[in-house]
């Protein structure tokens, strides 16, 4: 009976504390065997290379434009006076769409 319990208690700690930490490192392992890394997108890379091209990568974000280079354009608002004269009327749009949604029948 005592031997039971013991059993349990290990299938216990292995499912709850190693388990975890080990299946994704051991599908890992069969995908690059089966697939040769290519479903990971670095092929024969090891963990610190790929760490190490992250790094590299994410210095190498720079602003592609200098801030200095450019012009500064200044813009002034203007009104437009109308004359008593013209006497139009002004009617607004109206809202255009461009799209009727069409609910798909179920299957």
């Amino acid at each position: 009976m005592i031997e039971l319990l013991l059993i349990l208690l290990v299938v216990y700690i292995v499912s709850k504390y190693v388990l975890p930490h080990l299946l994704p490192w051991l599908l890992r392992r069969w995908v690059m065997k089966q697939f040769g890394g290519a479903a990971f997108g670095r092929q024969n890379q090891t963990r610190s290379q790929q760490q190490q091209q992250r790094r590299q990568s994410s210095r190498a974000k720079k602003k592609k434009i200098d801030p200095t280079v450019g012009e500064y354009v200044e813009f002034t608002e203007t009104t437009v006076e109308r004359s008593h004269s013209d006497s139009t009327p002004i009617e607004p749009e109206q809202q255009v769409s461009d799209i009727d949604w069409t609910d798909l029948p179920r299957r």
